[in-house]
């Protein structure tokens, strides 16, 4: 039940969106085991200003992506090996060559904290 949040420095088509959208889906399903039908992405572009070593990086793209998840429902080996893929996806689909650093978050969430459809995580696994 993953929520993925995707901030882009520059606007993006929608198609292309929607295929980083169905990609972010598919790679979270097979390496981290998330399932597809809960999973919800969420990709912001534009409308704000980026600084890369405290100037404005502007007219080129840069990412920052979260993906918020139920603590030790991963290992240390599936996040670093969905870091890489997601990374990887992430620049061939902007189209991005080098530029500024990209940052890739994972935040591991107590299950007693956070849920979804008024659920804690903790509550629907005692189910």
């Amino acid at each position: 039940m993953p929520i993925l949040s995707l901030d882009l420095s520059c606007p993006v088509d929608v198609a292309v969106k929607n295929v980083i959208a169905n990609n972010l889906t598919v790679l979270t399903n097979k390496i981290l085991g998330k399932n597809a039908g809960l999973t919800v992405v969420k990709i912001t572009d534009a409308g704000t200003y980026w600084y890369v070593a405290g100037e404005v990086y502007e007219n080129r793209q840069v990412f920052s992506l979260d993906i918020k998840i139920t603590e030790k429902t991963n290992d240390p080996v599936e996040v670093h090996a969905w870091i890489g893929a997601v990374y990887s996806m992430l620049r061939c689909e902007l189209g991005m060559k080098s530029g500024a650093p990209n940052y890739i978050s994972v935040t591991c969430l107590d299950g007693r904290f956070w849920g979804y459809d008024g659920t804690t995580q903790t509550a629907r696994n005692a189910q």
